[in-house]
């Protein structure tokens, strides 16, 4: 989770650099979210057909998701005036509870292209979860929180994320 603190950023640059990461991590924790569809990502004791609910796994999101964000805004940490922001990207999950993020932002007119250092998500039997990234070079040190659900029977993915962007993102398997 990301702390209480004020960081001070420096120009449009540094408000870029954070935009990035947030709409990074929201990425990471969307694309963490979305499940294979595929008979072995959900547990077999359950039947979604007879009005069961599926059984997701951190396994359920094992591959490469293409992900976009819908226009939002972007709320500097340490106040300031919110911003228009966009992204997309992909992210890769391993399976196990590891991913990996690849995003491209545009904040107020201005993209950059960002890679995360580290992500980690988790999977609810209910299709619920959440992401956590790092995106080293920006502003914000700590990991980046999102929260989302895997929805249309585990070929979508809704996310948001939890600090700083008000806006929503979509997860689908490439």
């Amino acid at each position: 989770m990301i702390g209480a603190r004020r960081f001070r950023l420096t120009g449009m640059r540094g408000t870029v650099l954070l935009a990035m990461v947030v709409a990074v991590g929201a990425a990471v924790t969307v694309g963490a979210a979305l499940s294979t569809g595929a008979d072995d990502t959900l547990r077999n004791d359950d039947d979604s057909l007879n009005g069961n609910h599926p059984r997701y796994t951190n396994r359920s999101l094992q591959g490469v998701w293409g992900f976009s964000s819908h226009l939002g805004m972007f709320l500097p940490p340490g106040g300031g005036s919110p911003l228009p922001i966009a992204g997309m990207g992909k992210i890769s999950f391993d399976g196990r509870g590891g991913c990996s993020v690849v995003t491209v932002v545009n904040l107020n007119g201005q993209t950059v292209t960002s890679q995360s250092s580290s992500c980690i998500y988790s999977v609810g039997p209910d299709g619920m979860g959440t992401s956590q990234a790092v995106f080293p070079g920006s502003p914000i040190s700590e990991p980046v929180p999102i929260s989302f659900v895997i929805v249309d029977q585990g070929r979508e993915l809704r996310a948001i994320n939890t600090r700083f962007l008000v806006g929503g993102t979509t997860f689908r398997r490439q």
